[in-house]
């Protein structure tokens, strides 16, 4: 019994040796290498950086839009108002100067601050290209672009709405260009924003006071008030157009008492209408030159009965007072003999003839004997027809009987919304004869609309509510702003997309429109930088 306690012991004493062993050991090593008998090992230089072969320039930390292409002229940050660094790789044969700084090649970065609206530039020395990049405002809408082709408009034009409780508010008005930069822009009160044949802006104000023709550096050219012959009245907001002599065309709402909308409701056999009167207004003097009322020339029995439940539930109060809105109009173009006019509720373009203003013809609607053109090649006629269609547009074609008209048919039908279309049809308003009641009478008709463009954009645009615009370009695509959405799309003849802008956090398109050909983004960057100086 004793052997084994000793044994034990004994070879805890041997573990306890070879500890000290060990550790003398290494101790000893440690010693050895600093008396520098064992070499170190050689210390690792980092890789060498490879050469910069091409220009690359980014922001942090907002990334600026759209990502750098030395094909790219313009581009915007959201700068919050604080420094932020402009990171750059430039080649040694393209030096670089960033917001006014000396140039540098390499790889380096300039620390950049800026106010909103603000721009700095990116001047390539070596390839001599100056690139812009401004400053968005902090409250700018969110958006998103697709681009997939080559877009023939050089730039967009659009005023977004905000949805709110307590209605829709204007946001901004903008100019995108055709990468989807934001290279203009104002705070403004309208629903949209066009360019002017003379090349200066337009909008009318959301509050119905007035419209405004502006330059690019935010300065007020003209203002149009709503004319004293007519109290009461207001500015309707939904158009404007500048016409060939310089003066300009303009729609006022107003009331109309005692009007007999039996026809709608048996309960409303003597109520107020919602009028609209289509003025053209000197600019110099406030002149009235030229006036016409929808009421004298459109009855109500043309209210296309898909509306009727509209107009008895929903009348319109922006006049202060309950109004039966029959006509709701919405746009207004200029044509060689007259004027071109969009109504909602009647499901219907008009053309009307200035030296009398009567009703040349009626494109949609409720037939008319005499006024309607007979629509071919259309397959929602007969049928449904129109839906709400909005921006009726006239284009020159052979002849002063031959022409076209293009619109935006919203397909609102209330029932079972339709896909909304952007639409070319060709008119002839020769009138002939035509035998409708075989043997019981021949009536005359205004001419004919065949339809030979038909444009959809499924997969952005299924429905459209309200607004909206559609215009073809000079190329043949077409812009077409998806109203009641948040979005537009320049397409092809053939509905291929090729550029798509989307406006997020629940902002609406009413209209979006392609600038004058010619826009000189040169100008525009001035007109920025007078306002953001």
């Amino acid at each position: 019994m004793g052997v084994g306690p000793v044994a034990a012991g004994a070879a805890g004493v041997r573990r306890r040796r070879h500890r000290r062993w060990t550790v003398g050991a290494a101790a000893a090593a440690i010693a050895l290498v600093g008396a520098g008998c064992i070499p170190e090992p050689p210390v690792e230089e980092p890789p060498a950086e490879p050469p910069v072969t091409s220009l690359s320039v980014s922001t942090a930390p907002a990334e600026m839009f759209p990502e750098f292409s030395p094909d790219v002229s313009d581009y915007v940050v959201r700068c919050a108002n604080v420094p932020f660094d402009v990171r750059v790789e430039a080649p040694d044969a393209q030096p670089i100067s960033v917001g006014g700084n000396p140039a540098q090649t390499g790889r380096f970065t300039v620390s950049v601050w800026r106010a909103e609206g603000q721009r700095f530039t990116i001047v390539d020395q070596g390839a001599a290209r100056t690139y812009s990049v401004r400053c968005l405002p902090g409250d700018f809408p969110e958006f998103t672009v697709t681009r997939e082709g080559t877009p023939q408009a050089g730039h967009y034009l659009i005023a977004p709405i905000q949805f709110t409780a307590a209605g829709f508010q204007p946001t901004y008005a903008v100019v995108f260009d055709a990468h989807g930069v934001p290279v203009w822009w104002s705070r403004q009160s309208s629903i949209f924003l066009q360019q002017l044949p003379n090349g200066n802006l337009a909008w009318t104000r959301w509050n119905g006071e007035a419209a405004e023709e502006i330059g690019l550096d935010g300065s007020v050219i003209t203002t149009i008030e709503a004319p004293h012959p007519y109290p009461g009245t207001a500015f309707d907001f939904h158009d404007m157009i500048r016409l060939a002599n310089g003066n300009y065309m303009i729609v006022l709402n107003e009331e109309l008492p005692n009007q007999d909308l039996s026809i709608i409701d048996p309960s409303l056999a003597d109520v107020p209408v919602f009028d609209h009167r289509l003025v053209e207004i000197d600019p110099a003097t406030g002149d009235i030159l030229w006036s016409w009322l929808a009421s004298d020339h459109i009855d109500v029995a043309e209210t296309d009965p898909q509306w009727y439940g509209y107009v008895r539930n929903r009348p319109d109060m922006s006049l202060g007072t309950p109004l039966y809105d029959i006509f709701h109009w919405n746009s207004v173009e200029e044509t060689p003999t007259g004027y071109l006019l969009s109504f909602r509720h009647l499901d219907a373009v008009y053309a009307i003839e200035r030296a009398t203003g009567d009703v040349e013809w009626k494109l949609g609607g409720v037939d008319v004997p005499g006024d309607s053109l007979v629509i071919s090649g259309d397959s929602r006629f007969p049928g449904p027809g129109f839906g709400g269609q909005h921006d009726a547009r006239y284009l020159p074609g052979a002849s002063a009987t031959q022409f076209e008209v293009t619109l935006y048919d919203n397909g609102s039908d209330l029932a079972a919304p339709r896909t909304p279309r952007a639409l070319r049809y060709i008119v002839h308003t020769l009138g002939f004869l035509t035998d409708r009641f075989g043997a019981t009478g021949i009536d005359t008709v205004a001419g004919t609309a065949t339809l030979v463009e038909e444009i959809f954009d499924l997969t952005h645009a299924p429905v459209s509510p309200f607004a909206g615009s559609a215009r073809r370009l000079a190329g043949g695509n077409w812009m077409i702003g998806f109203g009641g959405t948040n979005g537009f799309s320049e397409t092809t003849p053939s509905g291929e997309v090729v550029f798509h802008l989307s406006i997020d956090g629940g902002q609406l398109v009413y209209r979006a429109l392609p600038a004058v050909p010619g826009l000189d983004p040169a100008a525009l960057r001035a007109g920025m930088d007078a306002q953001h100086p």
